[in-house]
């Protein structure tokens, strides 16, 4: 009877998404393995280590399809004309991320704060003073391939294009475009999942397979500009940059139907 009120309790929470519930069903997992009646009976290899819950169970479907993304701080190095008119920034966004198989498909935006160093004057009448404030703005789509994933480190390079744009007002209201060239970029980044760092909750994998996890994200990104934007002598520039931050994600599993009628 215990079993099969883990089992119902197990299917339950599984199918629903919410990281909550996913964390009552580690714990229930934890517990149940001291469970010795349950230890004795329960059909499925269950392996309890530290900050991990691995099951090994064929009765289990685990979806393809996994949903996650990141929120982080990092510091940008500005390269050519740019680094001379502008000081490398200090950057914050996120990203999401939507990932089949091992193919990873990004979207990434963040904010680069720093100021100008030097003054810069403009055809049309205008000039952006020296040690003024100075926002970048960067979003980005991408396109990427897990090429290591164990119960450790997920490693994810990936390419793509974005856009650029700077201003020296927070609120992006100055009609002159002057102060807020749009660029387009390409970009190529490499991100670095580490599991063996988690947050809030245990690791959670199903034959091999993570159904859920939250944990340090470290990257390193570059991004050119595309093309020779308007006064290039201020705004053309490569920028290198690196991020850290938390990052994770997550996925639904299922029992076969036979299983799910045999124990409910």
């Amino acid at each position: 009877m215990i079993v099969h009120l883990y089992h119902q309790i197990i299917f339950c929470i599984t199918n629903h998404r919410s990281i909550f519930f996913r964390t009552i069903y580690c714990i229930i997992l934890y517990f149940s393995i001291f469970s010795s009646e349950a230890q004795k009976q329960y059909p499925y290899g269950l392996v309890n280590k530290k900050y991990q819950i691995e099951i090994v169970d064929t009765n289990f479907i685990v979806s393809n399809k996994a949903f996650g993304g990141s929120t982080f701080i990092g510091y940008g190095m500005n390269f050519n004309n740019i680094s001379h008119y502008f000081t490398d920034p200090i950057l914050i966004g996120f990203t999401l991320d939507f990932y089949i198989n091992k193919f990873l498909f990004q979207g990434e935006a963040n904010l680069g704060f720093g100021k100008t160093i030097k003054e810069m004057l403009f055809s049309d009448g205008h000039f952006w003073g020296k040690d003024k404030f100075a926002l970048s703005a960067h979003s980005g789509l991408k396109l990427g391939y897990s090429i290591v994933d164990n119960r450790h480190i997920l490693l994810t390079p990936n390419l793509g294009i974005g856009t650029k744009t700077m201003t020296s007002n927070f609120l992006f209201t100055y009609n002159n475009s002057t102060y807020n060239p749009l660029l387009a970029l390409y970009k190529i980044g490499l991100f670095m999942d580490v599991k063996s760092l988690r947050f809030m909750q245990n690791q959670i994998r199903i034959n091999n397979q993570e159904v859920n996890y939250v944990c340090l994200r470290l990257s390193i990104n570059y991004e050119g500009v595309i093309g020779k934007p308007k006064y290039a002598d201020y705004f053309y520039g490569n920028m290198l940059y690196f991020t850290i931050g938390m990052g994770g994600l997550g996925r639904s599993c299922h029992r076969k139907k036979s299983i799910e009628n045999k124990y409910i």
